[in-house]
């Protein structure tokens, strides 16, 4: 796993990519603290490893803290190892779930919960952004779960402020295809916690996530995700247009 440290050539395009996405929408600036919300599934594992990577290897210097919220009795230590590995400091915290368990809506409590958890420590630690593991597949899934069931045109943003909590959440992977976040999990040997929850197959994102393939089925002539993920952005354009960076500077 050490073979993680090295610079990688191969990850170039797609790290400048993901860097683009950071100074386009300044979710980054130099020097301050980013917590990693980190779930211990293989997109925020990855969004860790990538955000120590750009730190490593490119321009842009910052600080990490790893954040994860216990939600049953399982071994997390592999996050504990991977962030040990990459210097990077590391926080679980705990929350109960006999208040969450019998609710309707298991998965939003739960997620609002863990949300108020990691809010309320890493503002204790004087940190202002945390990122998310959220990438384009998820945008596209999100984005027609609002049109179809709440009537609403909209997404994940890369950026979204609470300015009540002085707190930002930034989605540094958010125009990144999950094929990709899959393809580094796998060659870097990255390990997700090996936990399943078990309201998970209960949510309504995972019945969306077979809709999507189903409407590039319906239209093969057309990039339907890749559309659906460029219109996304134009109109992140739109919403950030006064403190969009479109100059490009990398690596070192």
């Amino acid at each position: 796993m050490l073979d993680i440290l090295i610079y990688d050539k191969e990850l170039k395009l797609m790290v400048s990519r993901i860097i683009r996405t950071i100074r386009k929408y300044k979710l980054i600036t130099e020097n301050e603290t980013i917590a990693v919300a980190l779930s211990g599934g293989k997109d925020s594992t990855v969004l860790l490893y990538i955000l120590w990577y750009i730190n490593s290897f490119s321009y842009l210097k910052f600080k990490l803290l790893g954040i994860h919220v216990q939600t049953g009795d399982y071994d997390y230590s592999v996050l504990e190892k991977l962030c040990d590995l990459l210097g990077v400091e590391f926080v679980k915290l705990n929350i109960d779930m006999e208040k969450i368990i019998n609710h309707p809506y298991v998965c939003y409590s739960c997620s609002r919960i863990k949300r108020h958890a990691m809010y309320q420590e890493i503002s204790k630690r004087g940190i202002s952004k945390i990122a998310y593991g959220h990438h384009a597949d998820d945008a596209i899934e999100t984005f027609l779960m609002n049109l179809l069931l709440h009537h609403n045109i909209e997404s994940f943003p890369p950026k979204l402020m609470y300015e009540k909590l002085d707190l930002a959440v930034i989605r540094p992977l958010i125009f990144i295809r999950e094929e990709w976040i899959q393809e580094v999990f796998e060659k870097k040997n990255l390990t997700k916690l090996a936990y399943k929850c078990p309201y998970e197959e209960r949510n309504v994102r995972h019945d969306f996530r077979g809709k999507v393939e189903k409407m590039q089925q319906l239209f093969p002539e057309y990039s339907v995700e890749d559309n659906i993920i460029k219109a996304l952005e134009t109109q992140y354009d739109l919403l950030f247009a006064q403190e969009i960076d479109n100059s490009i500077k990398v690596f070192k």
